[in-house]
């Protein structure tokens, strides 16, 4: 089970459809699981992923956000290229600490995981991504106007 939260918003694991559309921020909690046996849809002011929560998904993942995007873990069993595809207009897409150590060249878990042979991520953002971004994909995508991109690819 699991919840969003921006004005009161609660969404419990279900198998339909899951689309929010909201003029505030798109919060999950920390701690929260959400699971969703069709495909997720959010465009608000900010997507916002806690760290240790979780979301995944049977279908695809689109964000569509005006300011940041932070990931914490996120899983599409959407076989297309767009099973991921985090939008930001005006900001930047960042990620939960402690995934990758660059000390010792270890991933300690993922942010973005597409499970499908051609499941992929086209990520979009004005001031850069990554923090790096941890992701798990066939196919990736990734654009910025002004900040640096900073992945790793655990695939």
């Amino acid at each position: 089970m699991g919840s969003l939260s921006s004005a009161p918003i609660q969404v419990s694991s279900g198998s339909a459809d899951l689309n929010i559309t909201a003029a505030e921020d798109v919060v999950v909690n920390s701690g929260e699981v959400i699971e969703i046996g069709g495909h997720v849809n959010i465009n608000a002011a900010s997507f916002i992923m806690a760290d240790g929560s979780y979301m995944e998904a049977d279908d695809y993942i689109h964000v569509n956000v005006d300011n940041d995007i932070h990931i914490s873990q996120m899983v599409s069993h959407a076989d297309q290229v767009d099973a991921f595809s985090l939008t930001t207009q005006n900001g930047s897409i960042t990620a939960e600490t402690g995934a990758y150590d660059v000390s010792t060249d270890t991933v300690n878990f993922k942010h973005l995981i597409a499970t499908e042979i051609n499941g992929g991520a086209i990520l979009s953002a004005i001031t850069g991504i990554g923090s790096p971004l941890v992701v798990d994909t066939p196919w990736l995508s990734a654009e910025t106007l002004t900040g640096d991109v900073n992945l790793v690819d655990d695939h």
